[in-house]
């Protein structure tokens, strides 16, 4: 299973070029991707949180953690996930209000994120648990693998074919 953000779900990709489908052919094996474009690390934890409640326990858990600054918001028909993209002018109030409360500090951000790779941590004690960013700050603050991009999708913001390749690589060595 994967875990993630748009990085990892494979925006503006092919869908045989995604971090999913090559990781799948290397390894032979079915990959679930359970990457939410936009989402928080917070929202990946939760997910695996449901992953553990189920007692759904796969081969292995590869968590690509996203970028420190987002956060999300559970609604009580769906979550809302913000970042910096968040404009105040064009959501509720609130919520913005409640992101810049959440992001003014890097203490808050800091801590949520090594509490849910902690949490994730203990999730996936006796599992194949592999982690890393593309993110250089999650990277390191979270002291897991710093994949850099080789290069770009489409939309000249994700992971491109040639730096999903490599983390399906990355990730096929540990888990295949």
């Amino acid at each position: 299973m994967l875990f993630g953000c748009s990085m990892g779900f494979g925006v503006g990709l092919e869908e045989n070029q995604t971090i999913s489908h090559q990781l799948s052919l290397l390894i032979d094996r079915p990959v679930i991707n359970m990457c939410v474009p936009a989402s928080s690390i917070n929202y990946a934890c939760y997910n695996q949180m449901v992953m553990q409640e189920l007692g759904i326990i796969p081969h292995a858990v590869i968590n690509l953690w996203t970028s420190l600054e987002r956060c999300t918001y559970f609604l009580k028909k769906q979550p809302f996930n913000m970042g910096p993209w968040v404009d105040e002018t064009a959501f509720d109030y609130k919520l913005t209000t409640f992101y810049s409360t959440w992001s003014m500090n890097d203490d808050n951000v800091n801590a949520n994120a090594l509490i849910a790779k902690r949490t994730v941590d203990l999730f996936w004690q006796n599992t194949k648990h592999l982690q890393a960013s593309v993110f250089k700050h999650t990277a390191k603050l979270l002291d897991v693998e710093h994949l850099s991009m080789k290069d770009h999708a489409k939309d000249k913001m994700h992971p491109g074919p040639l730096t999903a390749k490599q983390i399906a690589e990355w990730s096929g060595s540990s888990v295949g």
